[in-house]
């Protein structure tokens, strides 16, 4: 997972950032190490803009109410059903007021 986090950011930032998650297992299977790589780019690329985004707006005297719709069809579930497969509609939406 390292190696695979070391392709988008500095050593440095990715030590520290995998002192924020709880440790994996040296005998963790592959696909947890898949599962484990996406939660981690996951949030630095989707969850911490957003958040940082929302931050700064508020931050600029703007009135910012931020929501998050995490929903996967059940028609994917019934196909995926026992398997490894991450499949999420997400959307986040600002509201100004």
């Amino acid at each position: 997972v390292k190696e695979n986090l070391y392709r988008y950011y500095h050593e440095s930032i990715v030590s520290a950032l995998l002192e924020v998650y709880e440790k994996l297992p040296e005998d963790s299977s592959e696909g947890k190490c898949v599962e484990f790589f996406g939660r981690v780019a996951a949030d630095m690329q989707v969850h911490v803009p957003v958040r940082m985004f929302a931050r700064d707006l508020m931050g600029s005297g703007f009135p910012v109410l931020r929501y998050s719709i995490r929903w996967t069809p059940e028609q994917v579930r019934e196909l995926y059903k026992g398997e490894l497969f991450l499949f999420r509609c997400w959307m986040t939406t600002f509201i100004f007021y």
